[in-house]
């Protein structure tokens, strides 16, 4: 059994109030198991609990501040009132306190009721406390708000549902092979790992004064946006959209706040059907040319910095492709190259003739053979005889590519000198009269990208585990604290105090590293958005 999980004896309260404890009666409390151990417990809460200490009726006579919060209340409101004003059920709450005074325990799941009237989950565990027999019997009860670790939890999820999107975009996007297909695909990745109900891709012209969805994916009975294209007026832009072209992520949640234009940016949000619009930019090279728009149903669903930060991430994947698709036309539709053209390029770009020689190759790729100590003369050479590295299957991938006319895209390790390298290479044929004549090749060594991508999010998500793993471990130390600390209260000998003292230095130590957690997080924040 977890940490955090509840006992098999945990009992669940339904909204009539109704329960399997008040039918059995308190004995049903405890359960033993074969062995004849007892698995309820009154250990202390998982993270995010509270404690609080009541009387043999069932009064409070002590409950600390994260008790109060989960509750909503004011520090002591709780303080001197009954046990049944918080859980939905008063008669859950007599039957939890007979079975404590009954069996010595009571562990499960019930329904609490907050001061705003809201009902939430709660798992409650209690037992009775040690006293002397001068004293009135005391019973300690710790509470767990159900609702908050189930919406960690799936925030959680969620953030490593879009890593794991965000990484399969950049994989899918290092060749340009069907590109539109490999952004839908994207596309809908980004929809299902965030919760979205449409993600399109937006684009502008070149004057942005026309702007439209290009490439969309839809959740079931989502309309499409896909094909519809907008007039702009660049003197008379809406405010979302002018911090969009300004490079800023904009969100925008019904009801709306007071922003400019409210009138018509309502109406655009009832035109799309949503509750929630979050606009990512898109930019290609240093110009931003659209954005990426993921609509919800919900407004309460929005987006947190980690999620937004990987948002613009994958923006980024996706506007370097569409970038790079730029290169791959133009050096497709343009048949009399030119020099100075290549040269511009920082992808490796050389040209073969149907016999595998070289014809031409533009200083990136010669600067790369120089780094490889291979040999920069190259034109006129056979490419397996110029280029080792390149083998006889490389040759028969050309084969192909002349005897089919299709282009070819490839991702090869490749090893020179003991080093592996990782080359995205694209084979494209240049036509004349009806026959392949000349085959463009484009190289680019992704060998650091790859690793790159490797190390960032495995270290991503070791840290994010390492520093659950913290907090939890901190609370863990907290929340025993707190009970010795309850039980020093409660005693009236000279002993109180000295317990109390040494409560407070470890209490102290364990705030100093909640502090230290907290600038981690923040970092953690900061690599997540900009690394």
């Amino acid at each position: 059994m977890g940490q955090g999980d509840p006992v098999v004896n945990s009992t669940t309260y339904g909204n009539d109030g109704k329960d399997d404890l008040s039918k059995g009666g308190a004995a049903h409390a405890a359960r033993q198991d074969e062995s004849g151990r007892t698995e309820a417990g009154c250990g202390a809460p998982p993270v995010g609990g509270g404690i609080c200490v009541a009387d043999g009726e069932g009064m409070i006579l002590f409950a600390d501040a994260a008790l109060h919060a989960i509750w909503g209340y004011d520090e002591p409101e709780l303080i001197g009132g009954p046990v049944a004003g918080l859980l939905q059920s008063a008669a859950c709450a007599v039957d939890a306190i007979a079975a404590v005074r009954s069996c010595g325990r009571f562990a499960g799941r019930l329904q609490a009721k907050r001061k705003d009237g809201s009902i939430f989950d709660l798992y409650l565990s209690a037992g009775m406390l040690p006293s002397r027999q001068d004293q009135s019997p005391s019973i300690l009860l710790s509470c767990f708000d159900l609702e908050e670790r189930h919406a960690a939890d799936e925030a959680l999820r969620r953030r490593q549902a879009l890593q794991r999107a965000v990484s399969g975009i950049s994989s899918r996007l290092i060749t340009l092979h069907d590109i539109d297909t490999a952004i839908e695909v994207s596309l809908a990745d980004l929809g299902r790992a965030s919760g979205a109900c449409r993600v399109g891709l937006v684009l502008a012209d070149d004057d942005q004064t026309l702007i439209g969805t290009t490439h969309e994916w839809c959740a079931d009975g989502t309309a499409p946006l896909r094909g519809m294209f907008q007039q702009l007026d660049r003197r008379n832009l809406p405010w979302w959209m002018t911090k969009a072209f300004c490079g800023e992520t904009v969100s925008i949640s019904m009801p709306l706040p007071d922003v400019p234009d409210a009138r018509q940016t309502r109406m655009m949000m009832k035109s799309r059907g949503s509750s929630f619009l979050q606009i990512v930019p898109l930019h290609m090279g240093e110009k931003i040319v659209g954005w990426i728009a993921l609509d919800k149903n919900s407004a309460a669903e929005g987006f947190c910095s980690e999620d937004i930060a990987l948002l613009r991430t994958a923006a980024e994947i996706i506007g370097g492709a569409l970038e790079r698709k730029q290169y791959q036309v133009w050096l497709q539709d343009a048949v009399d190259l030119n020099r100075v053209a290549l040269d511009s390029l920082s992808d490796m770009v050389f040209i073969i003739d149907a016999d595998l020689r070289f014809v031409l190759a533009n200083e990136s790729f010669l600067a790369w053979m120089e780094e490889l100590e291979l040999e920069k003369d190259v034109i006129g050479k056979k490419i397996t005889e110029a280029a080792p590295l390149f083998t006889e299957q490389t040759g028969l991938q050309y084969e192909r590519v002349i005897r089919t006319g299709r282009p070819l895209h490839s991702e090869n390790i490749y090893s020179v000198d003991g080093r592996e390298l990782t080359l995205a290479i694209a084979k494209l044929p240049i036509h004349e009269r009806g026959r392949v004549c000349k085959i463009i090749t484009v190289i680019r060594d992704i060998t650091r990208q790859k690793e790159l991508e490797e190390l960032k999010i495995k270290a991503y998500s070791q840290i994010e585990r390492n520093m659950e793993q913290f907090a939890i471990l901190a609370d863990h130390v907290r929340n025993p604290l707190q009970v010795i600390q309850a039980v020093a209260d409660l005693m009236e000998d000279n002993g109180a105090d000295r317990i109390t003292d040494q409560v407070q230095r470890i209490n102290h130590i364990i705030n100093q590293l909640d502090e230290r957690w907290a600038e981690s997080r923040k970092l953690s924040s900061f690599w997540r958005k900009y690394a």
